[in-house]
């Protein structure tokens, strides 16, 4: 059986799927593209050989520290022109391209990415992944201006949704960043926590901010379970 069916089951009517480190593994390229602009920014970045530490840092929030959001924001907008002039591209996750056709050929379904750069400049990315761009949408907080978060970004698709007889409680967002599923469920939808490699710290994080509710991978084997978190009965 299909992710995309039991996500049906679940309820879901829409999806919207997170890009980097969901759909895509792009830790390498980053942590290329961070290096690049690094000495643009006087900033405290907590860089490492280790893919796995640095997205560790990422996740909890140390990573770089910047207390001006607009500062992070422009950073970040320099990070992904970067990688994406250079074409330091990732690789795609297990079953990815399968499991978005699947998924568009059973309800509306979408990537929502928090990359600070329109998504008009990294389709050839997705394309290079083979990724049915002409079966699904692709949104970005890069189409909508400096300084947009992805809590925006949802919002404004859960009312565009909603226009088209969608709720929120019936679209379904699968991410392995904290912060989104924490977005997710403030906006109203049903979070699913993506856990992009074995860390027992990554994993707690990331099931603490989906209510326990993850997958460890796209592939019909997905196993997606509800797994106690801590201060959940």
């Amino acid at each position: 059986m299909g992710l995309a069916r039991d996500l049906m089951e679940l309820g879901a009517k829409a999806l919207f799927i997170d890009l980097d480190m969901t759909l895509v593994d792009t830790a390498r390229g980053l942590i290329i593209a961070m290096d690049m602009v690094r000495g643009e920014f006087p900033l405290e970045i907590q860089m490492d050989s280790d893919t796995r530490a640095v997205m560790k840092s990422y996740y909890n929030g140390s990573l770089i520290k910047i207390n001006e959001p607009m500062k992070r924001w422009i950073f970040w907008r320099y990070v992904w022109i970067k990688y994406l002039e250079n074409r330091i591209y990732g690789i795609p996750m297990p079953c990815s391209e399968d499991f978005l056709r699947e998924s568009a050929g059973r309800m509306i379904t979408a990537i929502v990415t928090g990359r600070e750069v329109e998504t008009r400049l990294f389709v050839d990315e997705l394309n290079s992944y083979g990724f049915p761009l002409d079966m699904i949408s692709v949104y970005s907080t890069g189409d909508l201006g400096f300084g947009v978060t992805k809590r925006e970004l949802y919002e404004q698709l859960a009312r565009k949704y909603e226009r088209l007889g969608i709720p929120r409680s019936s679209i379904v967002v699968i991410s392995d960043s904290p912060r989104d599923l924490l977005f997710a469920n403030e906006t109203g939808f049903k979070a699913i926590g993506y856990i992009p490699f074995d860390d027992k710290e990554v994993e707690e994080m990331i099931s603490r901010a989906s209510h326990g509710l993850v997958l460890r991978t796209l592939c019909p084997n997905h196993g997606l379970f509800k797994k106690p978190v801590m201060g959940n009965v």
